[in-house]
């Protein structure tokens, strides 16, 4: 595991500022491979998105299930993380994906991300912007890194491998399928 910082070091105006970001306050467990591909690329986007507009507004967390590991008994491991970015003028969307070394990301709305986490980072939006997600980039991979693969939403909860392709997969992932719909059902009942 990684201490996968919420708001990037990278991000940080002076060495201070950066010093500090490696606050519990600001890190979860992350999985390392995840933490230097996948997410490291979405940051780079969202920074992409912070130069072409100008200015943009990011909220990052974890989201975790009820069973969700503990790192030494004592630090609850997220099952996702998720990057909600709001451009303004333009719309609001998230990047979703596993705390595992998955190499997919889900983007998905703002009313899909808090039904999912219970956490509703714009409050402020309206109602169409909370459910039209605007298009957000493909996360941008490092030189010599194969891009992450999108997927949807639903496929990313049910825990099932990219490599699963076989026929024996196929009923795994229809198990699979059922449990993401139970998992989306019961975050919208809440």
């Amino acid at each position: 595991m990684d201490r996968g910082h919420l708001a990037p070091s990278g991000d940080v105006a002076d060495k201070a500022s950066q010093a500090e970001s490696f606050s519990l306050a600001n890190v979860v467990p992350q999985n390392s491979l995840s933490n230097r591909r996948t997410w490291s690329h979405i940051e780079t986007s969202a920074r992409r998105l912070a130069r072409q507009y100008g200015a943009i507004q990011v909220v990052t967390g974890p989201a975790f299930s009820k069973t969700s590991a503990t790192l030494n008994g004592r630090v609850r491991i997220p099952d996702f993380l998720w990057k909600a970015i709001y451009v303004p003028g333009v719309g609001a969307a998230a990047y979703v994906v596993r705390n595992d070394a998955t190499p997919a990301y889900s983007a998905i709305s703002i009313d899909e991300l808090a039904h999912f986490t219970g956490v509703d980072p714009f409050p402020g939006l309206t109602r169409a912007q909370r459910s039209q997600p605007i298009d957000l980039p493909a996360p941008t991979p490092h030189p010599g890194e194969k891009s992450s693969r999108r997927v949807k939403f639903s496929w990313l909860v049910s825990g099932e491998s990219l490599a699963d392709k076989s026929p024996a997969g196929s009923i795994h992932r229809l198990v699979g399928d059922a449990g993401a719909l139970a998992t989306l059902l019961l975050a919208y009942a809440r």
